[in-house]
């Protein structure tokens, strides 16, 4: 039964007194590392590059929130938190209250609210108000953590109005323009994914761009023997790792001292995951890539240490 509920990757943690398994939408190579720490580095992609942000679709009776990234949609329960239809707010005799609208305003009067057809008009103001309530809902959960960028799937007249209504500081300036009745969740996440793909590669490329904008100022570096001790006094914003390597040996915290040797043994840690992990641990960015993705394809490990390049980091 464990072997048929299995994904891309698994990834198994044992200590003496830990045992953790993670089935993982992820695949890399089957992997040993027996050490006194994790080794953590082909479950970063996870965390770091695989861009993760919010969606939201939006229906007059039904609305859903879901954490993505690269590989995936995984629904949060809002149910008590945000209403889930436009009739737990406008109440149950909102289209009483449209049809008044509609003979007030006039169908072609500036102001009035349409939808696709007259018969699917919508109270603007109602409307405004559900999703108000839905962003209040959405902000008690987040509050400070609005980061990763929030996609809507809605009906075309519904973003401009959610739009009025949020106050996510990172709400995405395109939405998918559809009905999200009938989708299911893998038809979901790809229609997500074209959209939000790009803007993560574009992100990737303006790291790399800083990096070597970086190397003049001396703010980036590609030296092991740099980047080890900035790692671990939290002073590189963003870590490039090359795919399918690894650099092993000792550290010495009390002199900062690197002794980097050709084999795997019992004395030594893998440098790379060290480093990853500290600047993972500090709230950076870590970039697993191929050879030629490299900012400095002539190093295994590029740095670009925290500072500001344009109110940038």
């Amino acid at each position: 039964d464990f072997w048929r509920h299995q994904a891309e990757g698994l990834a198994v943690f044992v200590s003496d007194d830990v045992f953790e398994k993670y089935t993982v939408p992820v695949s890399f190579e089957p992997f040993n590392y027996l050490s006194s720490e994790f080794y953590i580095l082909p479950l970063l992609p996870l965390f770091n590059d695989t861009g993760l942000f919010y969606l939201l679709t939006l229906r007059k009776d039904e609305v859903k929130f879901y954490e993505g990234n690269k590989y995936g949609l995984t629904e949060i329960d809002m149910k008590d938190a945000i209403p889930s239809r436009l009739e737990d707010v406008a109440g149950y005799d909102h289209e009483q209250k449209q049809q008044q609208n509609r003979a007030q305003w006039g169908s072609n009067r500036p102001g009035s609210f349409h939808g696709h057809g007259e018969s699917e008009a919508k109270d603007k103001n109602e409307l405004l108000l559900f999703f108000r309530e839905i962003d209040r809902g959405i902000m008690s959960m987040l509050h400070d953590f609005q980061e990763p960028p929030l996609l809507l799937c809605c009906l075309d007249y519904y973003y401009p109005v959610y739009r009025e209504a949020n106050t996510h500081k990172n709400l995405y300036p395109g939405f998918i323009s559809t009905n999200p009745v009938g989708l299911d969740l893998r038809q979901l996440h790809g229609k997500a994914w074209e959209i939000m793909g790009p803007h993560f590669a574009q992100e990737l490329k303006g790291k790399k761009e800083k990096y070597l904008i970086a190397i003049e100022r001396g703010k980036s570096s590609s030296n092991m023997r740099e980047i080890i001790p900035a790692a671990l006094e939290g002073k590189i914003g963003t870590l490039f790792i090359e795919k399918d390597t690894d650099i092993y040996g000792v550290y010495d915290p009390s002199n900062g001292g690197i002794s980097i040797q050709e084999d795997r043994n019992s004395a030594n840690v893998s440098l790379m995951n060290l480093a990853a992990k500290k600047v993972f641990e500090q709230g950076g960015r870590v970039y697993i890539l191929e050879k030629h993705e490299m900012p400095d394809g002539s190093s295994e490990m590029n740095a670009l240490f925290r500072y500001q390049i344009n109110n940038g980091e």
